[in-house]
């Protein structure tokens, strides 16, 4: 839940709003329920005191806000078959002039190629394959975020302010390649605290606190010629599409002699000068793989990654010197030996991102 507090102060003529010390992030407007008073005066010759006529009036509430998709208009997010975190980000912004909850939906593409994910209950930022969740937080931090248990609100939004949602999916392994996934977002808007979805209210009265609706229609960032949601319904929406695609990785090995020296200390981790150009494989002599595993899609995160080494007859196991990744992996187990064999896993490997270690061993 996000809960703020908006204090409203007069001071004199002016009017001074607070929000937790800072000013609101959007500008939305006079504050509803603002009451404003003007007086007119007229003086004249002959009068003793001025002739005054006071009228005043309260601002009403104007509901509004934006839903948006943080996906690049008209394209897919990629993700790998079995990629236990494939998130989809939006962007919501309270545009009315008065803290504002909102009730989150999900609707998914009735005949996409992929089959629907059902929400996971009670939600979280690891759905088991097949499910989804939605998180919401107050910053651009996913980890950080809290998972929106189904039908309940975010709370309490402030004029002008911004809450960040992702959709988080976890993509069953044999997804086929290129099948999809449509997920519709919609944000209704209800009274602050509860479950009431808002509705317009209009007086003659100028100081009843009336409430209008203002949000305008908009379209899906998946297709611009497509309404997404009509003007003046309290609400907003927008669209995202995951699409499987199987990432492309390339695996390279390389062999070294550390040293041909039998008195060296293969076992050590320690940095070591480099060998002599000519050194060679002779019995006793250290020497080093080096294995690095690139993802080179253009988009596609790999996911679920298990690099296995089983040394060949005529080495023995050394050490683990060290092992270097690129910024954004996921790293599940770093690598480890047993019975002649090493192994790493990896729980994600950016588009791009490419992940090396280093295995010594002496020759027998």
């Amino acid at each position: 839940m996000i809960h703020k507090y908006l204090r409203i102060f007069a001071l004199g003529a002016g009017l001074t709003v607070f929000l937790g010390g800072t000013a609101f992030a959007q500008s939305t407007g006079t504050a509803a329920d603002t009451v404003i008073e003007n007086t007119v005066s007229v003086t004249f010759d002959g009068a003793a005191t001025p002739l005054e006529a006071a009228v005043e009036f309260r601002v009403d509430r104007k509901i509004d806000m934006t839903l948006t998709s943080r996906v690049t208009p008209g394209t897919s997010v990629t993700v790998s078959p079995g990629d236990p975190q494939a998130r989809l980000g939006f962007e919501l912004v309270n545009l009315s002039n008065a803290p504002q909850s909102f009730r989150l939906s999900v609707d998914q593409a009735v005949g996409d190629s992929m089959a629907d994910f059902s929400q996971a209950s009670p939600p979280t930022a690891t759905p088991a394959s097949g499910e989804y969740s939605i998180i919401v937080n107050t910053t651009d931090d996913f980890s950080a975020g809290s998972p929106l248990a189904s039908g309940a609100n975010i709370d309490s939004v402030d004029p002008g302010d911004t809450v960040y949602v992702w959709i988080v999916a976890h993509v069953p392994s044999g997804s086929a390649e290129e099948s999809a996934q449509v997920f519709t977002l919609r944000a209704r808007t209800t009274a602050a605290d509860t479950n009431d979805l808002v509705g317009e209210v209009r007086s003659t009265n100028p100081m009843d606190l009336n409430t209008v609706l203002v949000d305008v229609a908009t379209q899906s960032t998946l297709d611009n010629t497509v309404e997404i949601d009509p003007a003046g319904d309290g609400a907003d929406a927008d669209q995202a599409r995951l699409q499987v695609t199987v990432p492309t990785l390339t695996a390279e090995k390389t062999v070294t002699v550390t040293s041909e020296d039998p008195g060296f200390d293969c076992t050590s981790t320690a940095p070591t000068p480099p060998p002599a150009p000519d050194a060679v494989f002779i019995p006793g002599a250290c020497i080093q793989y080096l294995i690095t595993v690139s993802n080179t899609s253009a988009n596609t995160d790999a996911t679920n990654i298990t690099i296995s080494d089983s040394l060949p007859t005529g080495v023995t196991f050394a050490s683990l010197p060290s092992f270097t990744f690129t910024p954004g992996t996921v790293i599940a187990s770093a690598p480890s030996h047993s019975g002649g064999t090493v192994t790493a896993e990896l729980e994600r490997l950016p588009a791009g991102a490419s992940y090396s270690f280093t295995i010594r061993a002496t020759i027998d």
